[in-house]
């Protein structure tokens, strides 16, 4: 498991960290890739047999906790292909190979490493590396899911299925069709088929995000001193870290806590669902600060006040509610343009995983409505019919919820 494997661990900490000070360190990509490579299978190898034993006892706790253990680590390794990835590309771009491209939920994950073809699919990334243009395995990562290899030259993904025949079959056509509608979408920002939606324009983000990483590598560093660690980077938003479960209850009693949301960073990684937001792997550059989030051994909790969220758009201007029972949009807002927006639990989630600030993400969220709407006021006067995407409701109905 991957408590045995801190060397290995240790050396793709400072892989990664000469690639984060210079991105066309290729040595250190190949090398990066060829430790995953190795560590990845390695994990994946003992998984078969304990499934195996566990035919004959499924109640055993001891395989169960095994096998558990080896499917944490192969998860784990590929936390640092997801840094790799993060590194290279647009963090909103990658979000999209994240899914299925014909309907909104996530495509399967990658199977075990060592399948036929993958020795083509090395050397593509060699050839690529050689060439200039830095590229990966995408089997590498929890994020990546369509294509073998990924060019990672430009922001956006370039994704490339390696096959050994010309002759394709039915699910081959299906994942040519899906690459081909991801670089369409990414070369024109826009689709009109990508997840089922009638239409969909990437608009670029104007205001700069705000993260807080530094805050909670010092609340985790005063956590590893003296048992747990607090933070408060703005109002609304508290980082608490813990050497032990316990001392979870008691940095809490420390606190006033008005939060709607409690992100439990532990319990995410454990259900291996942190993609596809922005990974941990960067996250924490320490090296100590990440083995021991990474082991279980230090507990991270972000609480986030989503009042606070709406008190900062009414600052602003507009008129805005939460409301916990509004499904995947709890936050409402309409500007003092009129235009209607809201903000979504994805976006939401990333105050916690990405330790990002809430205040920048709600006016952030702003602007990216008002480009929205321009947009649409565009395509409106070239004629075309957007009554399809348009907010239709009035401004009291959207913030009552009706119209949702």
């Amino acid at each position: 498991m991957l408590g045995y494997r801190r060397t290995s661990f240790r050396k793709a900490h400072a892989l990664l960290g000469s690639l984060r000070r210079n991105l066309s360190d290729f040595d250190s990509l190949i090398a990066l890739q060829q430790l995953l490579t190795r560590e990845i299978m390695r994990a994946e190898r003992r998984v078969p047999g304990l499934r195996l034993m566990l035919k004959t006892n499924p109640n055993d706790a001891s395989v169960n906790r095994r096998l558990e253990g080896y499917r944490h680590a192969a998860y784990i390794w590929r936390c640092f292909g997801d840094a790799i990835a993060f590194l290279y590309m647009d963090k909103h771009a990658l979000k999209h190979t994240f899914y299925h491209t014909d309907k909104v939920t996530p495509k399967q994950s990658a199977g075990f490493l060592g399948k036929t073809g993958m020795a083509h699919e090395i050397a593509l990334v060699e050839f690529a590396s050689s060439k200039g243009v830095p590229a990966m395995l995408t089997d590498l990562t929890n994020t990546i899911r369509h294509g073998d290899v990924c060019l990672m030259g430009e922001p956006d993904p370039y994704l490339i299925e390696v096959k050994t025949s010309i002759d394709l079959n039915s699910r081959g056509r299906r994942q040519k069709r899906s690459i081909e509608k991801l670089q369409s979408f990414f070369k024109n920002d826009f689709s009109r088929e990508l997840r089922g939606s009638s239409y969909v324009q990437r608009v670029e983000y104007k205001i700069s995000e705000r993260d807080y990483a530094s805050e909670m590598a010092a609340c985790i560093a005063e956590a590893m001193k003296t048992g747990h660690g607090v933070r408060m980077p703005e109002p609304g938003l508290l980082y608490i870290a813990a050497t032990r479960r316990s001392a979870v209850e008691d940095a809490l009693s420390q606190v006033e806590v008005s939060g709607t949301t409690v992100f439990l960073l532990n319990e995410i990684k454990s259900q291996r669902s942190w993609s596809p937001y922005y990974p941990f792997t960067l996250s924490l550059q320490d090296f100590e600060h990440l083995w021991a989030f990474s082991r279980g051994t230090v507990y991270l909790m972000v609480i986030v006040d989503y009042l606070m969220m709406v008190t900062t758009l009414k600052s602003a201007g507009h008129q805005a509610v939460f409301d916990p029972d509004a499904g995947d949009f709890p936050i409402r807002f309409v500007l003092d343009s009129g235009q209607m927006g809201a903000i979504g639990t994805h976006l939401l989630t990333r105050i916690g995983l990405e330790f990002l600030s809430p205040s920048v993400i709600a006016l952030s969220s702003v602007e990216i409505y008002r480009a929205s709407s321009e947009l649409v006021a565009q395509r409106q006067e070239q004629g075309e019919d957007v009554r399809e995407y348009c907010t239709m409701p009035s401004p009291e109905a959207w913030l009552r919820g009706d119209a949702l």
